[in-house]
């Protein structure tokens, strides 16, 4: 039996060894791969979880939250549960309005890159609170623009201009958080 054992350990060594040699721990290919595998558990977690039903308080407290914003600004919003309405139309706040999926973006960024754990969950600690923040400006931005714009320009807005802005915030908080990282190293 300790035969059997001693032969696994070294077998685990070697394929360990044909990682390294293949994939070195601080090149990018390394990271890019962790990167893609923690995506394809992670994502679908995510984009699946839709009907779960826990979602329901989350997506109600951000359309509060977003409501309030959106009357701090001086748009007369009404919420109730997860509904924002205001006087053009109602928007509906589901899991996809809570930046659940970029979040997974971001936490598969940063548990790819090579840093210290301590750093890694300050950074995802940080970024999920900035994320979130930023996407209740995202929201209140949604709310005024049904408000000012024509339909068309309103969907051209919500689904690409605002989905856009929010992966190039995902990645300026990656790039701040791993040049955080190096400066502290």
């Amino acid at each position: 039996m300790a035969k059997r054992s001693a032969h696994k350990k070294q077998q685990t060594r070697q394929a360990g060894r044909v990682l390294e040699r293949l994939l070195p721990r601080n090149s990018v290919h390394r990271v890019a791969a962790v990167f893609v595998l923690l995506l394809a558990v992670l994502l679908p977690l995510a984009l699946f979880s839709a009907g779960w039903s826990g979602w329901g308080p989350i997506t109600g407290a951000i359309a509060a939250t977003a409501g309030a914003a959106s009357r701090l600004v001086g748009l007369p919003v009404v919420v109730q549960g997860n509904l924002m309405q205001l006087p053009s139309r109602t928007l509906a706040v589901d899991p996809q309005c809570t930046a659940v999926d970029l979040l997974v973006v971001y936490a598969a960024l940063v548990l790819a890159y090579p840093i210290a754990w301590k750093k890694r969950l300050l950074a995802l600690a940080t970024g999920a609170a900035v994320l979130e923040v930023i996407n209740i400006f995202r929201l209140v931005g949604v709310a005024w623009a049904s408000e000012v714009l024509a339909d068309r320009q309103f969907t051209l807005v919500h689904d690409y201009l605002f989905e856009f802005g929010m992966v190039f915030v995902v990645m300026m908080m990656w790039a701040v958080a791993l040049s955080v990282a190096k400066q502290n190293a």
